[in-house]
C-alpha cells in the first residue's frame, strides 16, 4: 500500500533548513501536512476508548492521490512520537462506523491513477505520549516508495475528543449525519414492511471462515445459530439497518428493497475484517 509517508524528522534538520536560509516559517516547518500525493485530513484521539492495557484509540484521516493504479487498505502504517514509541496502525471492528466517506478496512481497495480517495486508520496508543505537546509525531509506511516529501507534525495537532460519535461529527460531519439517521428507528409503516418479509424466515450465509444461520423468530426476537453454538438477541428495524443486540455485542445488517423485495447484507454486519 503505497499511501503516505517516509518521514523522518529531527530540530536538527528544521535548524539546518533555517540556518540555510530557507524560506519557511517556523510553525511551517515543524507541521507539514500534505505532499503532493497525501494530505491530513485530521488526527483525532477518543478518550472513551480505553482496552484492557489502558491504550487510547488514536485516528488518522486523509486524502491520498496516487501517481499510478494502486491498492490500500486501513493497517500496517507506522505512527512514531519523537524518539520514543512506535505503534502501528490496525483495523479494529466497529470503531469507524460514523465515517462512511472514508474507506476503513483490511481488504485491499484499488485506486486509480489521479483519483483522491480518503482513508482512515487507527492506532492503539499510550496516552502518556500525549503530555507533550512539543515532541513531533511522524508516520512511515513500508510500501511508500514514490514520493520523497515528508509530513510531519507535533503533537499539539491532535485532537483529543471523549467518543467516536465526536470525531466523526468533525472528521465526516455529512457521513455523520447520514450514519446516524440510518441506525434511528423506522417509521412503522416500514417497520411492518420489513417484518413482513422476516418474521418466519431465516437466511445463511458465510464469512470470515464461518458459516451462519440467522432466523427471525418473532417480531423482536432472533436466533443465531453456527458450528459452534447458538445464540438468542433482539432485533430492531432502523431507518438503514437492522439492528442485531445479543446483549453482548450490537450489530447493524444493512438493507434496501429492490423492486418491493428486502434485501439485507448480513455479511457486512458480522465481517470483522471488513
Amino acid at each position: 500500500m503505497k499511501k503516505l509517508l517516509k518521514l523522518t524528522m529531527s530540530l536538527i534538520m528544521v535548524t539546518s533548513l533555517v540556518g540555510c536560509g530557507a524560506s519557511k516559517s517556523s510553525s511551517a516547518a515543524e507541521n507539514v501536512m500534505s505532499t503532493d500525493h497525501v494530505s491530513i485530513d485530521g488526527v483525532y484521539v477518543n478518550n472513551g476508548y480505553e482496552n484492557d492495557d489502558g491504550y487510547k484509540l488514536l485516528y488518522l484521516f486523509y486524502t491520498y492521490t496516487p501517481s499510478t493504479n494502486d491498492q490500500v487498505d486501513s493497517k500496517d502504517t507506522k505512527i512514531k512520537f519523537g524518539d520514543g514509541n512506535e505503534y502501528t496502525s490496525e483495523h479494529l471492528s466497529g470503531t469507524c462506523d460514523y465515517v462512511p466517506n472514508y474507506y476503513y478496512s483490511s481488504y485491499l481497495e484499488d485506486v486509480l491513477s489521479g483519483n483522491e480517495f480518503k482513508i482512515v486508520e487507527t492506532f492503539k496508543i499510550n496516552p502518556n505520549d500525549l503530555e507533550d505537546e512539543s515532541v513531533t509525531v511522524t508516520l512511515s509506511s513500508t510500501e511508500f516508495s514514490d514520493d520523497e516529501s515528508e509530513i510531519y507534525f507535533k503533537v499539539s495537532n491532535i485532537q483529543q475528543m471523549d467518543s467516536v460519535e465526536e470525531i466523526a461529527e468533525l472528521a465526516d460531519p455529512d457521513g455523520y449525519k447520514e450514519e446516524t439517521s440510518k441506525r434511528e428507528t423506522a417509521d412503522d409503516a416500514t417497520v411492518s414492511k420489513v417484518r413482513k418479509q422476516m418474521v418466519g424466515y431465516y437466511w445463511s450465509f458465510y464469512v470470515n471462515s464461518t458459516s451462519y444461520e440467522i432466523e427471525f423468530i418473532s417480531n423482536s426476537d432472533y436466533e443465531l445459530r453456527t458450528s459452534i453454538n447458538t445464540s438468542y438477541g433482539k432485533w430492531t428495524v432502523c431507518n438503514g439497518y437492522i439492528k442485531l443486540d445479543n446483549d453482548l455485542t450490537v450489530l447493524y445488517a444493512p438493507y434496501t428493497f429492490e423492486n418491493g423485495e428486502l434485501s439485507i447484507t448480513f455479511t457486512d454486519a458480522y465481517d470483522v475484517k471488513g
